[in-house]
This record gives C-alpha cells, sequence and structure tokens, in this order.
C-alpha cells in the first residue's frame, strides 16, 4: 500500500511541496489544488507539462487527480448536468493526458434533500435514471487510458451517507474493474458513520482508496469534535489502515482533519506527524 497526501498539505508552494514530499519519502503524487497557483481542473496545458516535468525530475509520479466533478447540479435535470460535467471531464481526460495519472478522483452527486432520502442509490435509479449510464460514459473513456475512477464521499448531502447504499451504488454503477470508492473516514463519520472496522467491513468490497483524517471525539458521544493528528483520532486508525493494506487497498491518502480546534492542543507539524504514523503502519 502507498502513501501519499493531497499536495498542498506539504506546501502552498507547488515546488516546495514537491521538494518536501521527496524528503518524507512519498513516491505517488495526489494532485489537488494550488498547482502554481490554480486548481488542477484550472491549470493551462503549459502549466501541466511543466508540473508533470518537474514531477519527473523528482523521481516520483502521479498517483490521483482530485476533482470535484459530478458533484453539484443533478437536480437541475440531465441536460444541465451532462453538458456541465462532461465538458470538464473532456478537460480532465486532455489533462491526464499530461500528467499521466493512474487514478482520478470524482465526487458522488449532491443531493439538496439528502435527510428526506433513505437510500440514495435506490433514489438515483428511479429519479435519475440517466445518471449511471453518464458515468459509465466516463468511465470506459478513462478506462480505455489505462486510468481508474474513484467515487469519493462527502462530508454532508452526499449520495454516500453510509455503508449499504454505498455498495448498492456501485452495484448499480455497475463498473467493477474501473470505478472504485475512496473511502473518506471522516467524510463518512459526519454524516452519521463512525469509523470503525465494522462500517470498513460492510464498505471493503468496494474500497480502492483511502483517505484519513484524525478527529476526535468527546465522552459518551460518537460525534466529531476536535480535530487532531491521527496518532490521537478517537477512531482505530492504525487497526483500519493495517485491514485495507490486508486487503490489498492500493493507496493510502492524507487528508486535513475537521473539527474545532481544541484548547492547548499541539498541532505542530502535524503533516508531517501524520505521514509518520501512516509509514510506521505501512512499514515503510
Amino acid at each position: 500500500m502507498l502513501a501519499t497526501m493531497l499536495n498542498s498539505m506539504a506546501s502552498e508552494h507547488f515546488e516546495r511541496s514537491l521538494e518536501l514530499q521527496a524528503s518524507w519519502g512519498i513516491r505517488w503524487l495526489d494532485l489537488k489544488d494550488r498547482i502554481y497557483g490554480a486548481d488542477v481542473m484550472n491549470l493551462t496545458d503549459e502549466q501541466a507539462r511543466d508540473a508533470a516535468e518537474r514531477i519527473e525530475r523528482s523521481g516520483m509520479n502521479v498517483y490521483c487527480l482530485t476533482t470535484g466533478i459530478f458533484k453539484d447540479g443533478l437536480e437541475a435535470g440531465e441536460r444541465s448536468y451532462r453538458e456541465r460535467h462532461l465538458a470538464s471531464f473532456d478537460r480532465l481526460v486532455e489533462l491526464s493526458r499530461l500528467l499521466r495519472p493512474q487514478v482520478v478522483r470524482v465526487l458522488g452527486p449532491r443531493l439538496n434533500e439528502r435527510e428526506r432520502i433513505v437510500n440514495a442509490a435506490d433514489y438515483l435509479q428511479s429519479m435519475t435514471p440517466w445518471v449511471f449510464p453518464l458515468y459509465r460514459e466516463c468511465i470506459d473513456r478513462l478506462g480505455e487510458m489505462g486510468i481508474r475512477t474513484a467515487f469519493e464521499n462527502e462530508p454532508e448531502h452526499t449520495v454516500f451517507g453510509e455503508p449499504g447504499e454505498t455498495v448498492d451504488f456501485f452495484a448499480a454503477l455497475d463498473r467493477p474493474a474501473q470505478a472504485f470508492f475512496t473511502y473518506d473516514v471522516q467524510n463518512m463519520w459526519q454524516m452519521g458513520v463512525f469509523p470503525s472496522l465494522e462500517a470498513y467491513s460492510r464498505l471493503q468490497p468496494v474500497i480502492g482508496y483511502l483517505h484519513v483524517k484524525g478527529g476526535m471525539r468527546e465522552p459518551g458521544s460518537d460525534d466529531l469534535r476536535w480535530m487532531s493528528a491521527l496518532e490521537d483520532a478517537s477512531w482505530p486508525v492504525r487497526e483500519l489502515v493495517e485491514r485495507a493494506e490486508a486487503d490489498g487497498v492500493a493507496a493510502v491518502c492524507l487528508n486535513p482533519s475537521h473539527g474545532e480546534r481544541k484548547p492547548g492542543y499541539d498541532d505542530s507539524a502535524i503533516v508531517e506527524r501524520d505521514l509518520r504514523f501512516i509509514q510506521n503502519i505501512l512499514g515503510h
């Protein structure tokens, strides 16, 4: 299992981020934002070529391009949703030719009335039956390039609110070899599912990428309250990462923790601390 992080966590300056990540032993990158001051989807061809050359000179490769494609606009209907996201997807294909990722991240669609929907996968199939064919069309285009598609869960209004409907989504998607779930443990925690080995086990058949954040709860509550380093998290980080590695999940990616700042909490050098914690678990 390889370990990576969102690129701007190391530094807001792209060149410095590459230097730091290389010095920390990272060899595979997750590119999201603050790349020459731009999000990955807003890079020019010239910027993307320059980034690819710098990455190659650094002895690294691109594991994932992290985008927000497919998140918003579902309620506007098929035509609007297709026009909006297919234009972005066309650009993603062009950028992927330049940056050569193994995976691209997209987001599960946002449901504005999420609290009224029991099973989001069933809702999509009944109310927006065109959406899964659209996703398959895009997944197949990337698949022809040797790139897989990762759908990630957000912390609110996401179709991936709990394990059962998440597995149902991928069954309806019907692209098991080309598309998988990026399980962001803290985002699903904020949707109401505490990060546990039980939750992981239910999601395991569809997980291909793991996003980890710290986070602490208060005694007597399972709700996320405080941000924290992974070593201080309330959820079983070591056990869950070890289980994912044993199950063949390809990569784990550091994300910054959500939650309030806990008075007196030491968050100095938290990015490098979290990376070393994960590397220790993986024996890197």
